[in-house]
């Protein structure tokens, strides 16, 4: 069980290396670091390991917008690789769904990707849905958007005005095949990071 202290949780093992990426039969590892609705911008550090709710000139990170439209988190043993223009974070992931407990090791279903520049970096976002629950029948955006209108919307609205209208710049949004793509190249980026 982690250790939850006023801005920071620390489990027995580090949030970005103790974890697999991959969980079986086709499921994918996520560190929840933001809960569905909530308005604190809590990351993992890449450093200690802990998932922390940091300060910049001394406040604490909050969006200053509505709340996230889904559960955000980062998937272990990942990386956005500086050297083709990412932000030289962890793969960014939003699962769908009611909110997951902050600091929880999560297994989910990918079913797709939000290419965005932030500040003119990578800072793609695949889209999950839990592995059980009241979602755990759809399989892909398309699904998503049959049986759900206006998810994607939500979501493509929320992520380009949450920071200031101008600052992340939606490119496009991509099925299950092209996130799984950006997985293994971001699995890839983090091993040949790790052994350099």
């Amino acid at each position: 069980m982690p250790q939850v202290e006023e801005y920071s949780i620390r489990d027995s093992v580090h949030f970005l290396h103790g974890y697999p990426a991959l969980a079986e039969d086709s499921l994918v590892n996520v560190v929840i670091e933001i809960p569905t609705g909530t308005l604190e911008k809590w990351e993992v550090n890449k450093e200690s390991g802990q998932l922390e709710l940091p300060e910049i000139d001394g406040v604490r990170r909050i969006v200053n917008y509505l709340g996230y439209p889904g559960n955000y988190g980062m998937i272990p043993q990942t990386l956005q690789d500086p050297a083709v223009g990412g932000d030289g974070d962890p793969l960014d992931i939003l699962i769908l769904g009611p909110p997951l407990t902050r600091g929880n090791l999560e297994e989910c279903r990918v079913i797709g990707i939000i290419r965005m520049l932030d500040n003119g970096e990578l800072d793609d976002k695949l889209i999950a849905l839990p592995a059980k629950g009241y979602l755990e029948n759809i399989r892909t955006i398309k699904d998503l958007e049959a049986e759900y209108p206006g998810m994607i919307t939500i979501l493509t609205i929320w992520f380009e005005n949450y920071k200031r209208k101008g600052q992340v710049e939606i490119k496009s949004i991509g099925e299950k095949k092209e996130s799984f793509e950006v997985l293994k190249e971001a699995i890839a980026a983090y091993q040949k990071n790790r052994d350099n």
